[in-house]
């Protein structure tokens, strides 16, 4: 390697003293090859006498390269989650040129969280530990190879200036900067909503409007050409307003804006002008006619069936997960008859594809279908379009104290356990995944701040009305929830010391 060469400072965060540990010494003798050729310098154990958090800190600052090791003990490591914090910082500054890689080293749940829009390595599917990989040498190579990219960046002479040309109708860039290749990955990595009524779901907007700038410029330069390449990542034009609408429709659940619905809607059609039988387009389409249109899922079912003829025998595991997806929103599209053959089939293919969250999902509206058939749940009565809620009757009112099992109506019904109290501060589950933060009740709305595998969330119901001991509402996310008295303690009964 020519001396020239700068030698790129990497720092690993990882879970100390837990199962990771062998792991992380096998992925430093990948990138132990890199070390020889002076491509990188690995940071080493903290000399003694060193204050540990101020050293960390500092090395993190000083680091051209924040490695993170994810998996469900990184999660629940206070210094891991300060680690993460202070690198995504330094990622979100347009002037910083740190190098951000997150490695999934074991399954874990990242839909609520930032790391989302990263690159994820070895894949953005499979984690280290997985069948997919031969070994896990396969997939740690695959992670020095993109460490060997990172080098490729940070050592290019500034006279090395990003030229555009286009190539048979596509818009490549040339000798791209890292601040194009950043903003392609971050495109990307634009995903659909999981679930729309997961509290944390729709909240992961850092960096949303930032994204909404760079899909726009991207637009705006390929508006002649059918794609756009930098370095290895090629994106359609269809597939950037794709992700353009997939943008709008979260920031649409977050601030209860319809006309940002409608537009992200705008956009879907565009995109699917372009590539009519695009499965995440069309899925992405559905979604959306979801909440614009609830009490009439003519549209969205037109749709959903269109893809169940489109892929009756799926060619890839993609394809399968596309077909998958859409049998489970229309099993629940009628939620007083739910298809338990259609969501069966489902569940099937998303435990052969290893999605444990979409199989929790499953079952938990296998639960509400076997509970409709023994009892039928009060109905809500249905509303005229923009029309303000019925107020809360005096008679009934809503005191927030106490435990409550809260049922979400989404087009994937699940359930939340909170314990609201006196404080404010409040404790809960969903999924299976524990929370904790602050509530509040002002003018029949009740406001949810907290956080979820350590990343913050926050969302607000306004209670409505009170039927048979049960209160309902609407979400700021259009979904319905039903509050009601939860008897026996659902969780740990432990004060929550309120937001960090």
């Amino acid at each position: 390697m020519p001396e020239a060469q700068k030698t790129l400072k990497l720092y690993i965060s990882w879970a100390k003293n837990s199962q990771d540990d062998k792991l992380v010494q096998q992925l430093k003798k990948h990138l132990s090859l890199l070390e020889r050729q002076k491509a990188v310098s690995i940071w080493g154990e903290i000399e003694a006498g060193l204050e540990v958090d101020k050293e960390e800190v500092r090395r993190i600052k000083e680091s051209d390269i924040v490695m993170l090791l994810i998996s469900v003990d990184f999660f629940n490591d206070k210094n891991c989650i300060e680690d993460l914090q202070q690198a995504l910082e330094r990622y979100e500054k347009e002037d910083d040129q740190v190098f951000v890689i997150p490695v999934m080293l074991r399954t874990t749940f990242l839909e609520s969280t930032t790391l989302t829009k990263l690159k994820l390595l070895p894949s953005d599917k499979y984690p280290v530990v997985h069948k997919h990989w031969e070994n896990t040498d396969e997939a740690f190579t695959r992670v020095v190879d993109e460490v060997m990219k990172v080098v490729k960046y940070a050592n290019r002479k500034e006279a090395e200036k990003a030229k555009k040309v286009i190539k048979n109708n596509k818009l490549e860039i040339e000798n791209p900067t890292y601040k194009d290749y950043k903003a392609a990955v971050e495109v990307r990595n634009v995903h659909s909503l999981p679930n729309a009524g997961d509290i944390g779901g729709v909240q992961n907007t850092i960096g949303t409007e930032r994204q909404e700038k760079i899909i726009d410029d991207f637009i705006d330069q390929s508006e002649q050409v059918k794609s756009l390449i930098i370095d290895d990542i090629e994106i359609s034009r269809a597939e950037l307003f794709l992700k353009k609408a997939i943008l709008l429709h979260k920031s649409a659940i977050r601030n209860n804006n319809r006309a940002k619905l409608e537009e992200a809607y705008a956009m879907l059609e565009k995109a699917r002008k372009l590539e009519p039988e695009n499965l995440e387009i069309l899925l992405e389409m559905a979604k959306v006619l979801v909440i614009l249109t609830p009490d009439d899922p003519t549209d969205e079912e037109e749709i959903l069936e269109h893809i169940e003829l489109m892929i009756q025998n799926p060619k890839d595991d993609e394809t399968a997960f596309y077909l998958a997806q859409a049998r489970l929103m229309l099993a629940t599209s009628n939620l007083e008859h739910i298809d338990e053959d259609l969501l069966l089939k489902a569940k099937k293919t998303f435990e052969r594809l290893d999605h444990k969250q979409l199989v929790l999902d499953c079952d938990e509206m296998l639960r509400l279908a076997r509970e409709n058939r023994k009892s039928k749940i009060p109905k809500l009565p249905k509303q005229a379009k923009n029309t303000v809620p019925p107020p809360l009757p005096k008679s009934a009112p809503f005191n927030p104290i106490g435990d409550w099992e809260v049922e979400i109506h989404s087009f994937i019904p699940n359930t939340m356990f909170l314990q609201l109290y006196p404080n404010g501060s409040l404790n809960g589950k969903q999924m299976y995944i524990p929370f904790n933060g602050n509530w509040s009740f002002q003018n029949n709305y009740l406001y949810i701040r907290g956080f979820m595998n350590g990343f913050p969330f926050e969302f607000a119901v306004q209670i409505q009305y009170e039927d048979q001991g049960c209160y309902f509402g609407m979400g700021i996310d259009g979904n319905r929830y039903v509050f009601k008295k939860f008897v026996q303690q659902p969780v740990q009964r432990t004060y929550s010391s309120g937001m960090r």
